[in-house]
């Protein structure tokens, strides 16, 4: 079988970027490649090119050599991750894009199976697969929200979890530092210059040439500024050029600043061209253009995809809540190598020290992941029922606010124990002295690996009711708490200890995790099942459609529609 995995991030990333989808695709391509089918891969959003600057796909090496084909997309419209497209128009981009993107397929194909495994970095209309390959069957694994929610988590203001966006306005303003896109791209342009001179990431002068960029990027605005003033003051003495000179000197430094204003109406359907009473006129509401953001994403979902995977049951809640269609969302819980891990496992019973109740925080030092709603949760903990609470934190990074919250709850605790990340090797030692972990996320997290991880090593969770992470413990409710109820918590803290509650009653309604060689022999039954019907949804499509399989299209900005293929697939 000739599969295609898509996903912002390189599966073999030197900078780790990707987080757990990359983790995923790691060890997925790991398990396809060792049977009969040939495995491509493609990243996009990161790569950009400073001295040729079109838009194209080139071959990539790769740390599995020539077992995978791999591939980057060069000088993507659609910066990865999400927040760095937030509200872009090419989100929707056809031309350019678009065409590469087919000419990929139609040569580097044909494939079997499309999947996405991000929707980041490229355009929504990537999903039209079929225009340039008809039989191939275009898979979305949802680790995210991105299909409905440019943030990508539905998460709002950095605070709340997003259940309802007002028909657009709430993300006009959702966002509260929105990346300078001009200056993500050329960071990128640095980075792919360097490695091109063999100065890869990790090497000291990698790390240097950025901090000479930083020192350099504001004092490059006050040179240009002090540039501006000399020549409008060169200006000043030629009257009849001041006119031209100060519009193109102010309209190129008003251009290094892109703000949200010139989205207005861009993502809006084409106005009618024939003008007068029939005009509809067009929306300059910035509410409105993310509005139809999602409108048109989950209607591109729905025409062009064959199944969307959900990593959870509550995930597929959550996207069918949104509108894709019941018929798609199929269930696939993502495998992991911990969770060879799970049968040799020591399963906490009982408390490892009587009257001490251990936890374990894994992770990122996030808001959305909760990581500062447990910090509020011990804070506001009785004095007494946290002087028997111990916590370890394992987290990369380091927010000094965070670590000043967690020193002073040190010294009201058993202890607090702090460890700047891990890796799978060092899981086992990192939890032996846990006996529960804390997964606390306030966004619907579709399914994390770092709970995976966890039950994998014995330890059960306690875990809000957001996201996929109940699901493993078999939605015990005796180990749920409401996501923003620190009270709820506690309660569970003070059960625990008091022997109300015992970590072994976990384990007696808790799913095994699903492996890696799992969790891939169901996603190749899922392929071979698509690629069955795809004969007779091909009769039927060429039954149901005329010849004539052009369809219009809304315009860019301005622009008249104009003809593409329409997706002769069915239902």
């Amino acid at each position: 079988m000739r599969i295609l995995l898509y996903n912002w991030a390189p599966f073999d990333d030197p900078e780790q970027r990707g987080g757990g989808v990359r983790v995923y695709e790691n060890n997925l391509i790991q398990h396809l490649e060792s049977g009969d089918h040939e495995i491509s891969v493609l990243s996009s959003g990161l790569e950009y090119d400073l001295m040729d600057q079109r838009v194209r796909i080139e071959p990539t090496t790769n740390t599995h050599g020539d077992k995978v084909r791999s591939y980057a997309l060069v000088n993507s419209t659609v910066l990865a991750p999400g927040h760095h497209s937030f509200g872009s128009p090419q989100v929707f981009a056809e031309g350019e894009m678009l065409t590469v993107w087919h000419n990929f397929l139609r040569q580097r194909g044909p494939f079997d199976v499309v999947q996405f495994d991000s929707l980041e970095g490229i355009p929504l209309t990537f999903l039209r697969v079929h225009e340039a390959a008809f039989d191939t069957q275009v898979v979305v694994y949802a680790h995210n929200y991105y299909i409905v929610c440019p943030q990508v988590n539905l998460w709002k203001d950095e605070r709340v979890h997003c259940d309802d966006y007002h028909g657009g306005r709430d993300c006009v303003t959702c966002l509260q530092l929105k990346p300078n896109a001009r200056e993500v791209e050329r960071a990128h342009q640095l980075s792919r210059l360097l490695r091109s001179v063999g100065i890869q990431p990790g090497h000291p002068a990698y790390a240097s040439a950025y901090s000479l960029y930083a020192w350099v990027k504001p004092r490059r605005r006050l040179f240009r500024a002090l540039t501006a003033v000399g020549m409008m003051g060169f200006a000043l003495s030629r009257p009849r050029s001041v006119p031209r000179v100060a519009h193109a000197v102010v309209g190129h430094v008003t251009e290094r600043e892109p703000q949200l204003e010139p989205i207005r109406g861009v993502l809006k359907i084409a106005p009618s061209t024939s003008g007068g009473a029939t005009d509809p006129g067009r929306s300059l509401s910035l509410a409105s253009v993310f509005r139809e953001r999602r409108e048109r994403s989950v209607a591109l979902v729905n025409a062009e995809v064959d199944a969307v995977l959900a990593t959870s049951h509550r995930s597929r809640r959550v996207l069918a809540k949104y509108d894709i269609a019941e018929e798609k969302l199929k269930v696939a819980y993502i495998g992991t190598k911990a969770a060879e891990d799970f049968s040799r496992a020591d399963r906490r019973k009982d408390l490892l020290v009587s009257g001490q109740l251990s936890l374990a925080y894994l992770g990122y030092m996030r808001r959305d992941k909760g990581f500062f709603f447990l910090l509020d949760a011990l804070e506001a903990c009785p004095p007494e029922l946290r002087s028997h609470l111990r916590l370890v934190v394992a987290a990369r990074g380091f927010d000094p606010q965070a670590m000043e919250r967690l020193s002073a709850l040190a010294d009201s605790m058993v202890d607090v124990v702090h460890y700047d990340g891990y890796t799978h090797a060092e899981l086992p030692r990192i939890l032996r002295t846990v006996d529960v972990g804390v997964i606390p996320v306030q966004w619907e997290d579709n399914l994390p690996q770092v709970a995976i991880e966890m039950t994998s090593n014995g330890v059960p969770l306690i875990t809000s009711h957001r996201g996929g992470a109940r699901e493993l413990g078999g939605d015990n409710p005796q180990f749920v708490f409401t996501g923003s109820s620190a009270p709820g918590l506690i309660e569970i803290w003070r059960r625990v200890l008091e022997g109300e509650l015992e970590p072994g009653d976990y384990w007696s309604s808790a799913m095994t995790p699903v492996t890696m060689e799992e969790h891939s022999a169901q996603l190749l039954e899922l392929y071979a099942d698509l690629l069955a019907t795809r004969t007779t949804r091909r009769a039927a499509a060429l039954e149901r459609h005329s010849v004539d399989v052009t369809r219009r299209q809304p315009a860019e900005a301005g622009g008249a529609g104009r003809a593409t293929g329409v997706s002769l697939r069915g239902a």
